[in-house]
């Protein structure tokens, strides 16, 4: 049975989120990064980049996260069940692309012109709806940086800007639900613009930590001015 934690303006769940989905508000965004279906795991660079037994593949930055796992990411992911809401942000798009419907692409370019090439990925692609452009969000300074003071809880954790900028992309003042949470940085988004959240996470490791972090967020109260026009926080590129 799924866990309810209230904090704040945020009320979070610990537990499957396809039974907590149908509790929730339908007049909401959803902003997600969840599994991608890779068979992630997380080891030491000494066992190589394929360690366990399925092959997948490694990631984050710190030795903290040896031995993380990606829950429910050694299946194909599906996101049917995220697809009924009208405002739908959804990282790690391109593992999935032949599950999703027309609609606009998100692209975060998280490394400097002078990396691109050198080692994973340069850029990271969202899906989101409603929409059919293609927005860009350039930030690869916070998420290594965070990386390099330890403040990475999740080895796959997206920087609070990047969501803020994709909570910004709904309509003003709409709830929204993050159905994968992990770490909680679109809690940290949604506090930051005193937006209504609702967080899920099935791993217990995770939920704790978004609690926690998204506690000392809420405690700091907002800190962003009013959200500005939506047009205002859009850059298109057609």
């Amino acid at each position: 049975m799924a866990e309810k934690v209230v904090i704040g303006n945020a009320e979070l769940w610990h537990g499957d989120c396809r039974e907590v989905l149908p509790l929730l508000p339908r007049d909401a965004a959803i902003v997600s990064d969840p599994p991608y279906g890779m068979a992630w795991v997380q080891v030491a660079p000494s066992q190589g980049k394929h360690a366990n037994d399925g092959g997948g593949r490694t990631g984050g930055a710190t030795s903290k996260h040896y031995g993380a796992t990606i829950a429910n990411d050694a299946e194909p992911f599906d996101p049917a069940h995220l697809l009924e809401w009208p405002h739908v942000v959804l990282w790690g798009a391109n593992h999935y692309s032949n599950r999703l419907p027309k609609g606009a692409a998100l692209v975060w370019i998280k490394k400097a012109e002078s990396c691109w090439g050198a080692f994973l990925s340069d850029a990271e692609l969202a899906w989101a709806k409603p929409g059919e452009g293609v927005y860009c969000f350039r930030d690869y300074t916070t998420g290594q940086a965070d990386a390099r003071r330890g403040l990475r809880e999740h080895p796959n954790q997206k920087p609070t800007s990047l969501m803020q900028w994709c909570v910004q992309r709904t309509p003003t003042g709409m709830p929204v639900i993050d159905a994968y949470m992990g770490s909680g940085a679109t809690g940290l988004a949604c506090a930051a613009l005193g937006r209504k959240f609702y967080g899920i996470e099935i791993e217990r490791r995770w939920f704790d930590v978004a609690c926690e972090r998204i506690s000392r967020a809420q405690a700091q109260g907002t800190l962003l001015p009013p959200e500005p026009p939506r047009e205002c926080v859009q850059e298109g590129l057609l």
